[in-house]
């Protein structure tokens, strides 16, 4: 017993050592590193290679996306403004790809503040005609910012960006782009739920349209079919869904994966719950490639589907499987409308069970989660026919005695 004492002892010894020697091999790596970059950037900029300062900083970027929250460091060490030809290219795409990078880590204002950067700098260089047909002012601006105004509600701005990359496509006989275009162009209207001029720019895109088999035509019929669901008209949305369903995208399953969501909210609006459910369940097994928040909004879908058809143990399964998409912080909260849904739809579902302090927790959770998300993302992104209604749901709460 002794020996097996003093070896104990022995080898925690040994194992803080060898984990202080990891430590100081670790620091000493990172300063290495640290080392490595300043002796690369004080060697170009000596040499005055910006073109080789830009390109190894869009690299870094692209390795390390956590980088682009110390953009504005990487960019105050070019020590002058780009002056050739290239040098103005890759600055302006280095602009680029901070921005999308931005965007993929969900800071939409951040990622439009660089956008606005680079079409800033377009507009300066833009008599350079080559240099301007390069920067491709509508694939490169127009889509991602336009997109971006709509996200955090500034629809005007949204409108005149949209409307002057339409405007230049047409100009450059650009036609191939203008379905795409159109699209976002008619999205935005969407969200300020302008439905007349939703429809008249998609038959814009339609009519542009190289051929109706084109993947871009399955995105502008589900937009219509959202759209007549959003007045109720549900023949239109069911003839619109129909000839998206005819479609069959390469490799990218989210149009058709939306195509059967749609299916399933028109037979939803006839109380034909079980095939409803059948659609939802043939999205789901294409939406292994989606995005986090098309997988939560389609796991939200058929719980509902299923709280509605009474089963509601399956039901808390789907919306806690929304839940698990989303790292919460330490209050179990996460800036998102599809987990306050989740949240919401528990809270239901545990009510119905009578199952008081556990509804009780995740009413309140969802009204926290509700305050959370609106000062972080605009509450107009979500439509009426959304299985979340933003006011309506903080307003069952405020009345709710879940909350007592």
């Amino acid at each position: 017993m002794a020996f097996l004492i003093h070896s104990t002892h022995y080898f925690r010894k040994a194992l803080k050592g060898l984990l202080a020697g990891l430590a100081m091999l670790l620091l000493a790596n990172t300063a290495l590193q640290h080392n490595r970059s300043t002796d690369v950037y004080t060697n170009l900029k000596e040499k005055d290679s910006l073109l080789a300062y830009i390109n190894y900083a869009f690299d870094a970027v692209d390795e390390n996306p956590a980088l682009v929250n110390k953009a504005d460091s990487i960019f105050s060490k070019i020590w002058r403004k780009p002056a050739s030809y290239d040098e103005k290219l890759n600055y302006y795409h280095l602009l680029i790809n901070i921005g999308y990078h931005l965007l993929q880590s969900r800071q939409v204002r951040a990622s439009t503040s660089w956008y606005e950067k680079a079409l800033l700098f377009y507009e300066e260089n833009k008599t350079d005609s080559r240099l301007a047909g390069e920067m491709e002012l509508q694939e490169y601006i127009g889509k991602p910012l336009g997109n971006n105004y709509t996200r955090i509600g500034d629809f005007s701005k949204a409108i005149a960006i949209q409307r002057q990359v339409i405007e230049s496509a047409i100009q450059e006989h650009k036609m191939e782009m203008l379905p795409g275009l159109y699209a976002n162009l008619a999205t935005t209207y969407f969200y300020m739920r302008d439905y007349y001029k939703v429809h008249n720019i998609i038959n814009l895109a339609i009519g542009s349209l190289k051929t109706p088999s084109q993947d871009i035509a399955a995105l502008l019929f589900n937009l219509k079919t959202e759209a007549y669901l959003e007045t109720n008209q549900l023949d239109s949305a069911d003839y619109w869904n129909r000839k998206a369903l005819l479609i069959r995208p390469g490799n990218n399953t989210t149009w058709r994966q939306a195509a059967l969501t749609n299916s399933a909210r028109i037979l939803s609006s006839q109380n034909k719950l079980s095939e409803a459910l059948s659609y939802l369940q043939l999205a789901w097994d294409i939406a292994g490639g989606s995005s986090i928040e098309d997988k939560a909004r389609l796991s939200n879908e058929i719980a509902v589907n299923l709280f509605k058809k009474n089963q509601l143990l399956p039901s808390k399964a789907w919306f806690e499987r929304t839940l698990t998409f989303f790292k919460t912080d330490s209050l179990n909260l996460y800036p998102d409308y599809n987990v306050t849904t989740a949240m919401f739809g528990l809270a239901l579902c545990y009510e119905v069970q009578q199952q008081i302090d556990s509804s009780s927790y995740w009413g309140t959770q969802a009204v926290l989660n509700d305050y959370y998300t609106q000062q972080l993302i605009d509450p107009w992104l979500y439509s009426k026919s959304n299985i979340y209604s933003n006011e309506a749901q903080t307003n069952y709460y405020c009345h709710s005695s879940l909350l007592v």
